[in-house]
């Protein structure tokens, strides 16, 4: 079927709407930007949007079994790349990488926390819990893009989904980040994940780097544009 340019894909239905409209910044930013740097990939369900907007990007996922999903589903963009990296703030570093069950989407080196396993949790219809893990090394962004001899420069909007890691993720990308003018990042405020990324961390991490936020977060889990501001 590859040789023939063809292949086997599986629609999957979503399972609700998807209401969340993109602020005027974001989709700004999104036409204004060289290109795209988009960490915790997953299949890639974007990648549509992105040749739309006629931007190359960068695509990291660390789980591999999805990574070759996400490989296979950018095979017709052509300025589209993907790569299997866990990205944090360590070079080489073995974790134990837990996978979610659903589809994956939701994997992380962390555990759920009390906000979707608990009494209290934030998605009440749902049940998600960890099914399996595997061991995997980490990487940094800085040292990724050393290694792999990427212009930085070229992809300066990030998209960055990383289930919980989000401070050790800009902790290891601290010199790319000079280079990178706008964030979609996923927060929270609570503990989604046992021991994650808390909001003022990366919060107060980024506006080292002139990085401020569209808006405070009013829910315990949802997407935080930044934008980098030099002149406040």
């Amino acid at each position: 079927l590859k040789k023939n340019n063809l292949r086997l894909e599986k629609i999957v239905i979503p399972r609700e709407y998807n209401l969340t409209s993109p602020s005027k910044d974001l989709v700004s930013s999104m036409t204004e930007c060289k290109g795209i740097l988009h960490v915790g990939a997953h299949r890639g369900s974007e990648a549509p949007i992105y040749e739309w907007f006629g931007k190359k990007a960068i695509w990291i996922e660390a789980n591999p079994k999805i990574f070759l999903a996400l490989k296979d589903n950018l095979i017709k963009y052509k300025f589209q790349n993907a790569y299997c990296e866990l990205m944090l703030n360590e070079i080489g570093k073995e974790y134990e990488f837990h996978i979610s069950n659903n589809d994956g989407a939701s994997s992380s080196i962390f555990n759920f926390g009390d906000l979707v396993v608990g009494e209290n949790k934030f998605w009440k219809n749902r049940e998600f819990k960890m099914v399996n893990s595997i061991k995997i090394k980490s990487n940094t962004l800085d040292n990724f893009i050393k290694a792999n001899d990427i212009n930085i420069e070229n992809y300066d909007h990030w998209i960055v989904d990383v289930q919980g890691s989000e401070f050790q993720f800009f902790q290891g990308a601290s010199k790319s980040l000079n280079y990178c003018n706008s964030i979609n990042v996923e927060i929270s405020k609570g503990e989604i994940y046992e021991g994650g990324s808390k909001w003022s961390d990366v919060k107060n991490f980024l506006e080292k780097y002139k990085f401020y936020p569209e808006k405070e977060p009013n829910k315990a889990h949802m997407d935080i544009f930044f934008k980098k501001i030099k002149n406040k």
